[in-house]
């Protein structure tokens, strides 16, 4: 059985494809941000999840998704989330601070 992402906003197709090779992706396929509790619902069971900045992971975000092993942030900082809290359950939390442009 595949590992289970949760790709908490909308991203390129190419992504999905790629990581489709490795997962089972559940992508946010809208341009909305989605409500807090459909996010849980989504990632409850995930090993992964790919955050945006509009995403707040914190105690009661992490004791919900007990089964995580990475979370990935596409951001420039991480003030909203709980980083400590993620090291206390051996979490991985990385971030991209600069996202290459498309095109460029």
């Amino acid at each position: 059985m595949k590992p289970k992402i949760v790709i908490t906003h909308w991203v390129h197709p190419e992504i999905i494809e790629r990581l489709s090779k490795y997962t089972t992706v559940i992508a946010n396929q809208t341009k909305e941000t989605l409500p807090r509790a459909e996010i849980i619902r989504r990632a409850e069971d995930a090993q992964a999840l790919m955050v945006f900045m509009p995403d707040c992971i914190d105690h009661q975000f992490l004791e919900a998704c007990s089964q995580l092993k990475v979370i990935a942030g596409a951001l420039r900082g991480y003030d909203n989330f709980d980083v400590m809290s993620c090291t206390e359950r051996k979490i991985w939390f990385t971030i991209v601070p600069e996202l290459p442009k498309i095109g460029a």
